[in-house]
């Protein structure tokens, strides 16, 4: 850490040679140096774990010869944002998701990767991009992929999509493969992703909503906030997902068609994509006089009124805890239950192939998965239906 008064003792200064730490009884042992990022104008910290080097002599002996050699490099002119190898801390972070995702596919075509795991990792990646892009990362180097950043990213997983420990402790995993391999190719100098726990699994917590709540919030959210309820209609009835809404804009509804036109720079597959609008969101759009506004704007800025600043995807996920309470609705309801409750119904009545295109899934048994009936479900045609036994 730096001293006190630190702005003003380093203010003209861009280097802060090695310093040591040891953790408890030996463990968590690293060198720590600052450099000032000439693009920045900012100390970064850089660290060297020495927790590979035995205890005691060994260990004492590297520090000091690391310690050497990172302040002669500096003397020399090199440093993390110079040198060749060291230097690629300063790389695009996009830019090295591109080229992880060429060495996966080259594992692949090696067969040291089976194509189920590069599929995986690749719908992992975009993922990762699409939240760099909602919360305005495109810009960071991939020195700025630190614990903290890597954090943030599995809470947005675990809790603006919605999704069960399991598969956040999955992305964990994934994610400490990725670095890993920045570590091996001198992207980063040790594995942010170590320090984050792994949390208890528990089953997944989010349920689509019963019939006579779907009802009574679509009610209560007309007479009380008729612009979530748009959003919610198009949870429900476009099944586009929360960072793909944020991202649509006005120009993008065709009220000729009565569809929306989902852009492949903003779908998850990558592919344009038109997605029929149903009756109820044309009139509420018109009502609420979402033309008038300019066709750059978002259709959903801050307050879900349409802006040509984008908002972040967890508006959605924030204004439905509130709804929560404000109904009584219990805990495993949430706004990506919407969609769930979408498929199903839409499944339901119109067949799962429909539910499957209007969900713009990749095969019916991902729309199967959503599938799945509400708590206490009976299909009174299953009583009645004429079988051939």
């Amino acid at each position: 850490m730096f001293p006190k008064n630190s702005k003003n003792c380093y203010l003209n200064v861009d280097f802060i040679p090695c310093r040591r730490h040891d953790g408890e009884d030996g463990k968590d042992s690293y060198l720590f140096y600052y450099v000032r990022n000439p693009e920045s104008g900012k100390l970064v910290r850089f660290k060297i774990m020495l927790n590979r080097y035995l205890k005691g002599a060994e260990r004492d002996f590297m520090a000091a010869q690391i310690s050497a050699n990172v302040y002669n490099n500096f003397m020399k002119g090199i440093n993390p944002f110079t040198a060749p190898s060291v230097g690629r801390t300063a790389t695009p972070l996009m830019t090295v998701i591109g080229r992880y995702k060429t060495y996966i596919k080259k594992l692949e075509q090696k067969g040291a990767m089976s194509e189920k795991t590069r599929i995986d990792y690749y719908s992992r990646l975009n993922i990762f991009e699409e939240w760099l892009e909602d919360r305005h990362y495109n810009n960071k180097k991939v020195y700025e992929l630190d614990t903290a950043l890597a954090t943030d990213f599995l809470d947005y997983i675990l809790l603006d999509r919605e999704t069960s420990t399991l598969t956040r402790n999955n992305y964990r995993t994934w994610m400490s493969a990725f670095c890993t391999w920045l570590v091996e190719k001198q992207y980063l100098s040790d594995n942010p992703i170590s320090k984050i726990p792994i949390l208890p699994v528990k089953e997944k917590f989010r349920e689509p909503l019963s019939v006579p709540d779907v009802k009574r919030m679509s009610a209560y959210l007309r007479q009380t906030d008729k612009r979530f309820l748009l959003a919610c209609y198009f949870e429900y009835y476009t099944m586009i997902r929360p960072i793909e809404l944020v991202k649509i804009r006005v120009r993008d509804i065709q009220l000729q068609d009565q569809t929306v036109f989902v852009p492949s720079m903003v779908s998850k597959n990558r592919k344009n994509g038109r997605v029929p609008l149903h009756d109820k969101i044309v009139k509420l759009m018109l009502e609420l006089e979402v033309f008038s506004h300019s066709g750059r704007s978002y259709l959903f800025g801050k307050q879900f009124i349409p802006s040509e600043e984008r908002a972040r995807s967890d508006i959605f996920r924030n204004r439905f805890a509130k709804l929560r309470e404000e109904l009584g609705f219990p805990p495993y309801y949430m706004f990506y239950s919407l969609k769930d409750t979408g498929i199903i119904d839409h499944g339901e009545k119109l067949g799962v192939i429909s539910a499957r295109d209007q969900a713009r899934h990749s095969s019916v048994e991902v729309t199967n998965l959503y599938m799945k009936r509400r708590s206490g479900y009976v299909n009174e045609a299953a009583k009645h239906f004429d079988g051939d036994l």
